[in-house]
């Protein structure tokens, strides 16, 4: 038996039932960060992603939605434990340069192939 999670449309302001397995809740490990559900609009056909109370985590959790856990990392949380210092577009260029030569990559995958 299917359950159906009531829902409101934040883009076609429309008020409507749809399946529970068509719902997807989203928790984080961290308080900080806002729990979410997901779900497409079957009138409009666009996706929202409203935030979930914890009243809402329990109820969404009752009718039985797929539940995603995200652990959020300790940098994100305390940027004192980062380096300090900030990206730059340099930093940005370096990376693209470097994801662009992919040949270590293919030795590393094939490595009883010869790669040139």
């Amino acid at each position: 038996m299917n359950s159906w999670v009531k829902v409101r449309c934040a883009h076609c302001r429309g008020r409507l039932q749809v399946p529970s397995h068509d719902v997807l809740l989203t928790v984080h490990t961290s308080q900080s960060w806002r729990d979410t559900f997901r779900f497409v609009c079957p009138l409009c056909h666009e996706e929202n992603a409203p935030a979930a109370t914890a009243e809402d985590v329990t109820l969404l959790v009752s009718a039985g939605v797929r539940v995603e856990r995200v652990a959020i990392p300790d940098e994100v949380e305390d940027p004192t434990r980062t380096s300090g210092q900030a990206v730059t577009w340099d930093d940005v260029l370096d990376f693209a340069a470097a994801a662009t030569r992919t040949e270590h990559l293919a030795r590393e995958a094939a490595p009883w192939r010869s790669v040139k």
